[in-house]
C-alpha cells in the first residue's frame, strides 16, 4: 500500500533571499572587504564601507586561502653530539623529521630526585607540624 503526500501541507523551508548575506562566499562570487585604519591606528577589516575613513578594497575570491601559511623551521644538519640536543635531550623520528626532548634521561632522572627531595621536606614539615600541635 502506498501513501500520498500532497505539496499542500508540507511548510516551505527555503530561505528568504534577504537572510543570506552578501558575506557568505558563493561559488564563483567575489567578496569585497574594506580595510582601514582607524584613529587609534589600528587596520579593520569589515563588508561594509566604514563613513569618513580612506579604505583600501580588496577582493576575495571564494577558492583562495586568504590566510597566511605558517613556514615550520628546518631542521639542520647536526653532527652526532647534537643529535641528542642541545641541552643533552633524546628524540624520535615522527614523519622523517627528529623530535627533540628537552630533557636527557640523566636530567629526567635528576628531576625525579629532586622531586623526592621535596616530598620528604614536605613530610618532615608535616611532621613537625603535627607533633607542635600535639604539645
Amino acid at each position: 500500500m502506498s501513501v500520498a503526500i500532497s505539496n499542500t501541507h508540507l511548510p516551505d523551508i527555503s530561505l528568504p533571499n534577504n537572510l543570506l548575506p552578501d558575506a557568505i562566499p558563493m561559488p564563483g562570487k567575489k567578496t569585497l572587504v574594506y580595510k582601514w585604519k582607524d584613529a587609534a591606528g589600528v587596520w579593520n577589516f569589515s563588508i561594509e564601507k566604514p563613513d569618513g575613513f580612506a579604505t583600501e578594497v580588496i577582493e576575495l575570491a571564494p577558492d583562495r586561502n586568504v590566510v597566511q601559511a605558517v613556514v615550520l623551521p628546518q631542521p639542520a644538519e647536526t653532527d652526532s653530539k647534537e643529535e641528542s640536543g642541545s641541552n643533552g635531550g633524546a628524540g624520535f623520528m615522527k614523519d622523517n623529521q627528529k623530535v627533540l626532548f628537552p630533557y636527557s634521561p640523566g636530567q629526567v632522572r635528576q628531576l625525579i630526585e629532586d622531586a623526592k627531595g621535596v616530598q620528604k621536606q614536605v613530610d618532615d614539615r608535616y611532621k613537625r607540624l603535627e607533633e607542635t600541635v600535639e604539645r
